[in-house]
């Protein structure tokens, strides 16, 4: 036998089927990929369908790695729109005219004291959590 207890070998085989979605994705995609490549290496399929086999194929392998590299995309996301949204207030702060109107200003200049507590708030847009 293998050694182990029988307790012990159904916990091996409980935590295989808990494998990471990225993972089985990106396996997924490796087996699709290689049988793509046999069955049009046999002619099996025509250069249409081994195409057709092919993109869902790389879709899955990207995405698996991608969701590996990236731990948690959600948050990556998130961060990534809220620094868009910091950008944007930065950008509307600087620029000479501040309200969107398309008309000048009456100075020429910004008006700093208008968007500079939004700028200092810990998270814009208010209500965002972490």
């Amino acid at each position: 036998m293998s050694g182990r207890s029988l307790p012990q070998r159904v916990r091996l085989v409980v935590a295989w089927g808990q494998a990471r979605p990225e993972a089985v994705g990106t396996c997924a995609g490796a087996v699709l990929g290689l049988s793509t490549i046999v069955f049009s290496a046999t002619n099996t399929i025509s250069a249409q369908q081994a195409i057709a086999m092919a993109v869902p194929a790389i879709v899955a392998i990207t995405v698996g790695l991608v969701r590996m590299v990236v731990l948690d995309s959600w948050t990556a996301w998130r961060r990534g729109f809220e620094q868009g949204c910091q950008a944007a207030l930065i950008y509307r702060l600087c620029s000479p005219n501040g309200d969107d109107s398309g008309g000048p200003e009456h100075n020429g200049a910004a008006d700093s004291g208008r968007m500079a507590p939004r700028l200092a708030s810990p998270r814009w847009p208010p209500g965002a959590t972490n």
